[in-house]
């Protein structure tokens, strides 16, 4: 019992204790460190695809010189006339890119479409990017390095 009641009076005791109070204390009132989220709408260009037999689950991605990142969906199925939107929103190091597609006629005859939209809202670093067409069900995620050139595929899921 004596022991116990020694381990309270010591000096080591009460240093251990302070340090975990101001740790806490710094952890409660630390501000996040995470930038603000920012939320991005651009038109996408949709051009007639030349691969008429590709599923439309093909997502290019490619750096350009001034840092805009192009990526570009092949061979999506789309009504003829429609037209194309990506919201982008940008968190850190994190991009979530939606697509999505304005109203048109359904009784539009469907074709392949190239679907295109050029991010100019970047800087010259590496990002996180989810890419969603939620009208096909369809989700990619890869890592982009958006300098040099950078260049790559991804496959998207259903």
């Amino acid at each position: 019992m004596m022991i116990l009641l020694d381990i309270f009076t010591s000096v080591e005791f009460y240093t251990i204790a302070i340090t975990v109070a101001i740790l806490i204390v710094g952890f409660i009132f630390n501000p996040s460190r995470r930038s603000p989220a920012m939320t991005y709408l651009y038109s996408a260009t949709i051009e007639p695809s030349a691969e008429a037999d590709a599923d439309g689950r093909l997502l290019e991605i490619e750096s350009l010189d001034d840092f805009t990142l192009l990526l570009r969906r092949r061979c999506a199925v789309l009504p003829e006339g429609a037209s194309a939107f990506a919201n982008v929103e940008l968190v850190d190091d994190k991009i979530t890119v939606t697509e999505k597609l304005s109203a048109s006629s359904s009784t539009a005859p469907l074709a392949c479409y190239d679907v295109s939209v050029r991010i100019d809202c970047l800087k010259a670093t590496r990002y996180h990017l989810r890419y969603e067409v939620p009208g096909a069900g369809l989700w990619g995620v890869c890592v982009v390095v958006n300098r040099d050139r950078f260049g790559t595929t991804a496959r998207l899921q259903l």
